[in-house]
């Protein structure tokens, strides 16, 4: 990033930050861009966003330096579904939303949790070669194709092998969502994209309640590790969490999150 960005200014081309995914706190701080290892060498001058400002209607949205904004004048930029109030309203709404449940934080502490369990699992894995991620978008590398092939097929079918099923405890703390016709229903397990061949990416939900969360630490420890170890990585969350109806994730300080080994 700091290559480009002085071959940027050198020859007077602009930074695009491209944040269609990464934008919307799906990282932590709402630009991926803004984290302090990006920021200090990116600096974009334009940063396109999408996806998760506005979770019912198509939106895409276009940040530029008031420098580049005042060269676009009326009709140089415009889209197709420009202008539309209506999502305009709900975009305005879903802002405002992530402000209310303090949405950067969840993303940072569900982030930690689950990095803290797949770091867990590599060391119990000598066919994961990486983890990485920011906020709820990680990324498990193992050593070939056929293992990323065969890991991604048992994720997908380890809440079948737990023989786990939506229970009242699961989705007691989503006041917003009528899950009540789910109870009872199998949990198959965990969908993963195959990025590259012997990668996996996950983008996993901003909305995840301590509970769901511990379940989704579950499936990923027990498909990860075959053989499983004796000291077992046992995520325990206070049930003494602030949730509310307003507030229908979670909203977990970190002294909140008891991860050890038993």
């Amino acid at each position: 990033f700091k290559v480009a960005r002085e071959l940027c200014n050198r020859y007077g081309a602009l930074f695009i930050a491209d944040e269609v995914q990464t934008g919307g706190h799906r990282t932590g701080p709402f630009f991926a861009s803004s984290h302090t290892h990006f920021s200090n060498n990116c600096s974009p001058d334009i940063i396109t966003l999408g996806k998760a400002i506005n979770p019912m209607v198509p939106v895409s949205m276009v940040l530029v330096r008031q420098s580049i904004g005042n060269a676009l004048v009326p009709g140089t930029h415009g889209s197709t579904w420009g202008g539309n109030p209506f999502a305009m309203a709900i975009s305005n709404a879903t802002l405002d939303y992530y402000k209310d449940i303090n949405l950067e934080n969840q993303m940072i502490t569900i982030g930690k949790t689950l990095m803290k369990t797949l770091q867990f699992c590599k060391e119990n894995n000598n066919r994961i070669a990486d983890v990485r991620g920011l906020g709820s978008m990680i990324a498990i590398t193992f050593n070939t194709a056929n293992d990323a092939i065969y890991f991604k097929k048992r994720l997908a079918t380890e809440g079948s092998r737990q023989k786990l099923s939506v229970s009242n405890d699961l989705i007691k703390d989503s006041p917003h969502f009528n899950y009540e016709q789910l109870t009872g229903k199998p949990i198959n397990g965990i969908a993963l994209k195959l990025t590259e061949e012997n990668r996996t990416m996950r983008v996993n939900p901003t909305i995840l309640t301590p509970t769901q969360l511990n379940y989704l630490c579950k499936l990923y420890e027990g498909a990860l590790i075959e053989n499983a170890p004796k000291e077992a990585l046992n995520i325990s969350l206070s049930s003494n969490l602030p949730l509310n109806t307003k507030q229908n994730a979670l909203e977990i300080e970190q002294s909140h999150l008891n991860i050890s080994k038993i």
